[in-house]
């Protein structure tokens, strides 16, 4: 008894990342997305015209336009929309951010538990979302929402997970590490071609090897690793951090730089970032020995590098840079690195001289405009009292434990 199609993917946000990588590798691999977004232009553009344009950008500046189509688009706040699409798929893919994927979760949870009553096989569902335990975070819902299922003689084998693989029917969850640098569209074309989405040529999504509920779909940019734990890691602190800094250092170094190639085109910025990097690199092949070796690390920073500096790209020190009280808050890019740097007892100062450039960033946008969360952080927080307990708090230190590192980071503040 079944009631799952193959064939289709529901798609959690049809933003930069949604549409330029998940949708269009799926659609090229002859899936039909369904995208599922609360902008209601956007839906309704994707539904009227059933396909979009993917504008991948070479180094050099030539360009591939991929059409992906057919598609298709929901509203995810209209359940009468929703529901019947997330019954009948067995691939779920998110793509929404860490703000909004936990409004996902009792969506989700519900629909696992209705299939394992219904006995319909589960979905899986594949985190295209850089959220550090990601994975965790949604096995956790599942299973308390299995959890409060009737205790009976099923609950001897109710669903649930053994480490990231699902059991007895629990819905697959696949935590990705989503390396794709997809930079802003111009306001003009984004008028002109409300759809279009710009990216970067790499188009290979690392998946979680243990988590899948079903066989793994025959994606060829599919690739699965394990522990994906690694490769998130890897993500964070050397791909985000690096790029991060190169926004910040750039800046700090020129702030009329408006790319992120021109800023690595000064060699004391790359040097600065390259050395960053190497520190940040250095910690995790220390966490993770037999995964990554010194040489991996070196060879994935001169990659990244090299695609950082793809004049083709276009990408901005604003993009990069912007969002300055998520990037410096605990856990994230530049404080997470900072930390893997501590645990191993590692010296520091490279990744604070990048959280000091990041306090002086005033990037703007096409239009000369702030970011506008940035512009409420700059204005409203750091002007009023101690920057030294408000940095404490946003970057999860401790204000005694860590005087010595706070007095260093805001020194030149």
């Amino acid at each position: 008894m079944s009631e799952v199609r193959s064939g289709e993917i529901l798609i959690f946000g049809a933003g930069n990342i949604g549409r330029s990588f998940v949708g269009q590798i799926f659609g090229r691999a002859g899936y039909t997305p369904v995208f599922a977004d609360v902008d209601r232009d956007l839906v309704s553009a994707l539904a009227r015209n059933g396909r979009y344009t993917v504008v991948h950008r070479a180094p050099a500046g030539g360009e591939e336009r991929i059409d992906v189509h057919p598609v298709d688009a929901v509203r995810a706040d209209d359940p009468e929309q929703l529901t019947p699409v997330l019954r009948r798929v067995s691939l779920v893919a998110t793509s929404v951010g860490a703000a909004v994927l936990p409004r996902l979760l009792s969506v989700l949870a519900t629909e696992a538990v209705r299939r394992f009553e219904a006995g319909v096989p589960p979905f899986d569902v594949i985190l295209a979302e850089n959220i550090h335990d990601g994975g965790e975070i949604v096995r956790r819902a599942m299973k308390s929402a299995f959890a409060a299922l009737p205790q009976d003689e099923t609950s001897r084998r109710s669903p649930g997970y053994h480490g990231s693989r699902p059991v007895n029917g629990a819905p697959g969850v696949v935590e990705c590490s989503v390396g794709k640098m997809v930079p802003l569209v111009p306001e003009e074309l984004s008028r002109a071609e409300p759809t279009t989405v710009y990216a970067e040529e790499f188009n290979e999504l690392l998946v979680d090897a243990e988590g899948w509920a079903g066989a793994p779909p025959a994606v060829p940019q599919l690739r699965l690793v394990s522990p994906i734990g690694a490769w998130v890691d890897r993500k964070l602190y050397i791909h985000n951090f690096g790029h991060a800094a190169t926004a910040y250092l750039g800046y700090s170094f020129n702030p009329d730089v408006r790319f992120v190639w021109e800023a690595l085109e000064e060699p004391s910025v790359r040097r600065d970032v390259h050395a960053a990097m190497s520190a940040a690199g250095l910690a995790l092949h220390l966490t993770y020995p037999g995964v990554f070796s010194s040489a991996d690390i070196e060879d994935h920073i001169e990659d990244l590098l090299h695609r950082f500096s793809s004049r083709g790209l276009g990408d901005t020190v604003y993009r990069v840079g912007r969002d300055l009280q998520r990037k410096l808050s605990a856990g994230d890019r530049i404080i997470g690195t900072l930390r893997l740097l501590q645990k191993h007892s590692l010296d520091t100062s490279t990744i604070e001289r990048v959280y000091r450039a990041a306090l002086r960033f005033r990037a703007t946008d096409e239009n000369g405009a702030l970011f506008p969360a940035d512009e409420v952080f700059l204005r409203d927080r750091l002007a009023v009292g101690s920057a030294a307990r408000f940095l404490a708090e946003i970057s999860g230190m401790d204000l005694v434990a860590d005087a010595e590192l706070l007095a260093r980071l805001t020194a030149a503040y």
